[in-house]
């Protein structure tokens, strides 16, 4: 019986059929989670440019910061409006 281990590469049929399209926007931030510990929420976004950060409250994107977390969504201010962030849901 073989294992399969982190340098076992996936087929091509196993990635598409792992793979979902078109959930995340890829030209805007994406909230990937929330999570709370011992130093408060905090949140794991994907940024427009790809990058994925570990984010928290009073941080910025872009020029929007971020002023609450709470559990599947994070809300923005920006020139006065707020938005919120959630989960994208499958």
């Amino acid at each position: 019986m073989s294992q399969q281990d982190d340098t076992t590469p996936l087929s091509f049929l196993t990635y598409l059929s792992a793979t979902e399209r078109g959930v995340l926007p890829m030209n805007r931030p994406s909230l990937l989670g929330t999570f709370s510990g011992p130093d408060g929420i905090k949140a794991l976004v994907r940024l427009a440019d790809g990058e994925i950060r570990e984010m928290r409250q009073d941080d910025y994107i872009g020029q929007a910061r971020i002023v609450a977390l709470g559990d599947g969504h994070l809300d923005l201010s920006l020139m006065g409006e707020r938005h919120r962030l959630t989960i994208p849901k499958s």
